[in-house]
């Protein structure tokens, strides 16, 4: 369970071409269930190993659930990778006095003290965590890409009709501070605005006066908040393509050209270029764009076509991925900054969390493993780092969402063992076989709610 614009941020476009589907589709399940099986393994790892330093038998690791593809007896424990790829388990022996195989040897799970069961319980959920880290700081030493328009904090476009118009945003605003935290990359912006909040007090820089700004959000039933409140950034209009018999090409338009002006007035991102397409008419005449090429500008007058694909009128050209540069810790500052970001990992499932309980954020913004396969194939079209850092991602959320006292997780195991503890005895098997068929039915509802969703979007 994740919250889907969280994910997506991670998610460059495809690098295959529209009559390759079939291989992109297979491509996005195989590595998407590559990375969710990593990150299963890690956690199911930590319970093995727990496990086996309290001496407890392990009689099966299983990675996924039902019927076994392929398995091997090793020792004691039989290993397996099952069907359903979506979760994993260790099954120990007597773990549960319902079983009539129990009998109390030092071997079996209930036969050891609360203490070291609470151990194996959280040994899952803390290998995620590890493993998280460990993941950021490779990702930080190796180096991380990152376009350089995210270095800045103008706004390079408004979308007509979002709250931040409404506000009186306009291009060209530079963002000082939002409800008084210090903004110095759009990073910061971009995690302000995950947070969810309905009111968002703004201090700009226009023209070298500063003004306050102030979004406020409110949401309706069934609506979604526009992404960033419909701001966007400076994202350079740099021509990656160019279609045949577009108005683009007649223009005279090449690859590699940035369009720099639109109308006279400076063009601060592509966005912004889009949305003079989409709302441009005939009536309007041919758009006015000003092109750099090489060392020197010069003025093209497009006039765009109406393509029947699309039903609206296009320039006919593909935007380039924007400029970028990597950026390295050494091994020591890594450390620190690796840490930073599990902090902000952290923060944001709880808020999340939050948001889901005060409505402002709904249940169709969360994602279910379908939606996270995707979102992982896509991610894997960029580097180590971005693959590391989504995976990282993913295992603090794993680890969190596994720790919630939902009772059939390890928070709720933990926290059948602490009622153990107080009362020192455990809870009647009929009391907890009663407890875990509720939690079964409210996963199971959970897990089908999710995967609509996420079909939802795909088909979208």
């Amino acid at each position: 369970m994740l919250s889907y614009d969280i994910i997506k941020k991670a998610a460059p476009k495809s690098k295959f071409k529209p009559q390759d589907w079939r291989i992109e589709s297979m491509f996005t399940i195989v590595v998407g269930l590559v990375i969710l099986g990593i990150l299963i393994f890690v956690h199911e790892l930590g319970h093995f190993l727990a496990a086996k330093a309290c001496r407890i038998r392990v009689i099966t690791f299983s990675l996924g659930f039902g019927p076994a593809l392929i398995k091997k007896q090793i020792g004691e424990t039989e290993y397996r990778i099952s069907a359903i790829p979506f979760g994993g388990y260790v099954k120990m022996a007597g773990e549960s006095s319902e079983n009539e195989d129990v009998k109390g040897n030092k071997e079996e799970y209930l036969s050891h003290p609360v203490w070291q069961r609470a151990v194996v319980a959280a040994a899952g959920p803390l290998f995620n965590m590890v493993f998280a880290f460990l993941f950021l700081w490779i990702a930080n030493v190796y180096g991380i890409e990152k376009p350089r328009f995210m270095d800045d904090t103008t706004v390079g476009a408004v979308i007509d009709g979002s709250v931040a118009q409404r506000a009186g945003f306009i291009p060209g605003d530079s963002i000082i501070s939002i409800n008084n935290n210090a903004i110095r990359s759009w990073d910061d912006i971009q995690k302000i605005f995950l947070y969810g909040e309905k009111n968002y007090l703004v201090m700009i820089s226009r023209g070298g006066e500063i003004l306050e700004l102030n979004l406020q959000l409110s949401r309706k039933k069934g609506e979604r908040y526009a992404a960033m409140a419909g701001l966007a950034p400076a994202v350079p209009a740099i021509v990656g393509a160019v279609a045949e018999n577009s108005a683009a090409q007649s223009a005279g338009l090449l690859t590699g050209d940035t369009i720099v002006f639109a109308y006279g007035d400076t063009l601060r991102s592509a966005v912004q270029l889009n949305i003079i397409t989409e709302n441009w008419t005939p009536e309007d005449g041919p758009i006015e764009l000003g092109v750099k090429r090489a060392d020197s500008t010069f003025w093209a007058a497009v006039t765009p076509k109406f393509d029947n694909a699309n039903n609206r009128y296009l320039l006919g050209i593909a935007f380039a991925p924007p400029p970028t540069h990597k950026i390295r810790y050494s091994p020591i500052s890594s450390i620190n900054r690796s840490g930073e970001q599990m902090w902000e990992f952290t923060t944001l499932i709880f808020r999340v969390l939050h948001g889901l309980t005060t409505g402002r954020a709904a249940a169709g913004d969360l994602a279910g493993p379908v939606g996270i396969i995707q979102i992982s194939g896509k991610v894997a079209h960029q580097d180590l780092s971005a693959i590391l850092i989504f995976m990282a991602m993913l295992g603090v959320n794993l680890a969190l969402i596994n720790l919630l006292p939902l009772v059939i997780t390890d928070g709720g195991q933990l926290l059948f063992l602490m009622v153990e503890a107080i009362r020192r005895k455990p809870l009647t098997p009929k009391t907890q076989g009663l407890i875990n068929m509720i939690a079964v039915i409210f996963f199971i509802t959970l897990f089908i709610m999710l995967t609509f969703n996420d079909l939802l979007r795909i088909f979208r």
